[in-house]
């Protein structure tokens, strides 16, 4: 006979960090992206969503997280970039949803670091 001890998340722990929130949930891109993860209903999707902005995303612990998701964020820090690779080096999961807020030197610098970065290619034109 054998035995296996496995833990077992309870909901996938996403984070979303909102570039662009807006008072009117139907003008908020966000609004839609949480509730497309968690729907209202009988039946739990299996997602808890966390929602921040950019200025806290320096100070959230990620590794409470499973996946993180960057939506129309203007620009990240250095310190967030440096957190967001280490996030990613230990298997978390990353979502980049540019628009028209993001900043493409800003991300390139950050996150594109001359193909070192989390970014496959680099940002050449946000287009609103």
């Amino acid at each position: 006979m054998r035995y296996a001890a496995v833990d077992v998340a309870s909901a996938i722990r996403v984070l979303i960090v909102d570039g662009e929130a807006s008072t009117d949930d139907f003008d908020d891109e966000v609004t839609f992206l949480k509730t497309a993860l968690r729907p209202e209903g009988e039946v739990f999707s299996g997602n808890e969503t966390h929602v921040v902005d950019e200025v806290q995303l320096e100070e959230v612990n990620l590794s409470s997280y499973h996946v993180v998701i960057l939506a129309n964020v203007y620009r990240i820090s250095e310190p967030a970039a440096e957190a967001l690779e280490q996030f990613v080096r230990q298997g978390g999961g990353l979502l980049i949803f540019l628009g028209d807020q993001v900043d493409a030197d800003l991300y390139n610098a950050a996150l594109y670091r001359g193909g070192e970065g989390l970014l496959p290619g680099e940002v050449t034109q946000i287009r609103s």
